[in-house]
């Protein structure tokens, strides 16, 4: 099985996540190089986004439900769970990739 990491650089293991990447994976295997894809393969996309939308649609409603102050104090553990990996890299290095984005 593929390895995904998500942008900081930390493994996927939640089995949803994995299942629409690899089904997306497919996808890009069999279309790589194709100018148009098939309509099956266009099906298959739609029912992937189409469940992308319910899951994040189901995650906005346990979000609404958990008070505003105990989404806070998440809030802040996750940050402060994250912020180290925020500063991991040399001041020189980070200043050479944003000059890189600026040019």
């Amino acid at each position: 099985m593929k390895k995904y990491k998500d942008i900081f650089g930390n493994e996927i293991t939640d089995e949803w996540h994995l299942d629409m990447l690899q089904r997306l994976d497919q996808l890009k295997k069999r279309n790589k190089g194709l100018k148009d894809w098939s309509e099956i393969d266009n099906k298959e996309l739609e029912d992937i986004a189409q469940e992308i939308r319910i899951h994040w649609d189901n995650l906005k409603i346990q979000l609404d439900k958990i008070p505003i102050s105990e989404q806070i104090r998440r809030m802040k553990i996750n940050f402060a769970k994250m912020r180290p990996r925020l500063f991991e890299t040399s001041t020189s290095k980070r200043l050479r990739s944003i000059g890189k984005g600026i040019s």
